[in-house]
């Protein structure tokens, strides 16, 4: 059975030629390069039934359009007939256009379909130039098959129907696919709707496709033979959709049994849950049952769930309910139903749960930034756990002189510590410089990466640098250490001295012996090692 089409229209006429020559003339269509033919010899997208085509001729004479030129279209149907032949008079740019609305003849029209040709003819010049372009008339979907899971079904199964379809468009298309079952009287028991997206076929060959739409037979539908009904429409149904296809059916048959039980049924939110993160259980799809006593349906009264871990069940008249897995792993949960003449129904999922494990290094500060050889300096490290679940993981601190040299670093110190989720902590490690050379070394700290961690970049961080100089040396004429311990050294702690920690004169770079103050010990202990010059 054929049906009435909605006519999609391509883009407007005059899209640009990429014709390229002294003389020559190149016809296209409506549709913008390169699916509207342009070029010499060149195939076009698909067109439909009763589309308007819009076709455009350029001639070209000596490497410039010619305006004024006679140019002749000739359309080919599928048998290579010629159907219509139309005159065109090419305009300052060297373009004539004319339309063509495709034919769709009251008896069996799809006898048009097929590949068809355009050729555009002119003699302007007095030679006879032409170029051919074939395209496509047909459907935008072919439906090739409707399948259904079985033949016979009883009241209350879901009858699972696959579609298989395919287009000859390049172009993309965005098409709404119905699948419809009606009883015996014509009543919809069941309706499924879905977008796809169609094109990318190559010339002349189909692109294929394979859908699937599950609707559930009512308890209520009539006994008998009834149909399963695919259309694919422009837009949805409420929008006016038109068919870009015709109908294509699958007869299934209703048995005289009524399931009389409730059917379980329910779906979760997120598909793979967090641990300790909340998941959306939703049991509204659970259907009611039939009451034979009554002839009319039940009504469900309460929900029974078990989350498949240690908690207890959990019994509601609400079908939505929500969960936190402690733990991760695979979890069967069980949803149970009982209606208010005591039926009841359960099914089973497995929801698995998954623990994200991120450890962060989030921070890092010195207490000093300039520091004598043979001193200690703290360094202070924040860690956080990003993770789910708590975990146990070592820090290490190293000193690097030369991040051109690998494998010279100093380390610092290595601590272990147990963060809970969602918990962070300071660590405070001791860069003990004795013995290490004179310089200045950036400061790494790493946080070694646990099983199954997959965010590794931030265990890192390495945004402090500490100076090692001889013990006095803490300024110089660029303000840091310049390996000499000399009067601009004491100047500068003369003028802190008497400071104490937290003072804002206080700096402790120029307490040498870090006990928070600034007074005669530190000043004697620079004046120890004044006029000392590294070599």
């Amino acid at each position: 059975m054929i049906t009435f089409l909605q006519i999609r229209q391509g883009a407007s006429a005059f899209q640009p030629s990429f014709l390229v020559m002294d003389e020559g003339v190149d016809v296209w269509m409506q549709y913008p390069a390169p699916f509207g033919g342009q070029g010499l010899n060149q195939s076009a997208d698909l067109i439909l039934p009763q589309q308007i085509l819009t076709l455009t001729a350029q001639v070209i004479s000596n490497r410039s359009p010619l305006a004024n030129a006679n140019a002749t279209f000739e359309i080919r149907d599928n048998k290579h007939d010629l159907l219509k032949v139309l005159e065109g008079v090419t305009n300052a740019s060297g373009l004539a256009s004319v339309v063509y609305e495709m034919p769709w003849p009251g008896v069996n029209p799809e006898s048009l379909l097929g590949l068809w040709q355009v050729k555009a003819l002119t003699n302007a010049t007095g030679v006879w130039m032409s170029d051919v372009m074939n395209f496509q008339y047909d459907y935008l979907v072919r439906i090739w098959s409707v399948s259904t899971n079985k033949l016979q079904y009883e009241h209350l199964e879901t009858v699972k129907t696959t579609v298989v379809y395919g287009t000859l468009a390049k172009q993309n298309y965005d098409v709404w696919m119905t699948t419809v079952i009606q009883d015996n009287l014509q009543v919809p028991l069941g309706t499924s709707l879905a977008m796809k997206t169609i094109g990318g076929a190559t010339v002349n060959v189909y692109e294929n496709y394979t859908g699937v739409a599950n609707i559930r037979i009512p308890y209520w539908a009539y006994v008998g033979w009834a149909v399963v009904r695919v259309n694919v429409l422009d837009k949805r149904p409420s929008e006016g959709g038109a068919a870009d296809t015709p109908e294509a059916r699958k007869s299934i048959w209703i048995l005289p049994s009524v399931r009389t039980e409730p059917t379980a049924d329910f779906s979760f939110d997120p598909e793979v849950p967090r641990v300790r993160r909340t998941v959306s259980f939703n049991a509204t799809t659970s259907t009611s049952g039939w009451s034979e006593s009554k002839s009319a349906p039940t009504q469900i009264v309460n929900y029974t769930w078990n989350f498949g871990d240690d908690s207890v069940n959990y019994t509601a008249a609400s079908p939505l309910i929500t969960h936190a897995y402690e733990n991760a792993g695979g979890f069967t949960v069980t949803l149970t139903v009982v209606d208010n003449e005591g039926q009841r129904d359960s099914t089973v999922q497995t929801v698995s749960a998954q623990a994200v494990t991120d450890i962060s290094v989030t921070a890092m500060t010195t207490s000093k930034t300039i520091v004598g050889q043979d001193s200690n300096v703290s360094i202070r490290v924040t860690v956080q756990n990003k993770g789910d679940l708590t975990e146990t993981f070592s820090l290490t601190a190293y000193a690097d002189l030369n991040a051109n040299i690998i494998g010279d670093e100093i380390t610092i110190e290595t601590q272990t510590t147990t963060l809970p989720n969602g918990d962070s902590a300071t660590l405070i490690l001791t860069f003990r410089t004795h013995g290490a050379t004179k310089g200045n070394y950036t400061i790494t700290a790493h946080a070694v990466s646990l099983p199954n961690e997959t965010d590794t970049a931030n265990n890192i961080l390495s945004s402090a640098w500490i100076i090692v100089s001889t013990t006095g040396d803490v300024t110089g004429p660029a303000g840091v250490p310049d390996g000499r311990v000399d009067i601009r050294d004491l100047a500068v702690m003369a003028k802190s001295f008497g400071a104490s920690f937290p003072e804002p004169r206080y700096n402790p770079n120029y307490d040498l012996n870090s006990d928070g103050a600034i007074d005669l010990m530190d000043l004697a202990a620079a004046a120890k090692e004044y006029g000392t010059i590294d070599p």
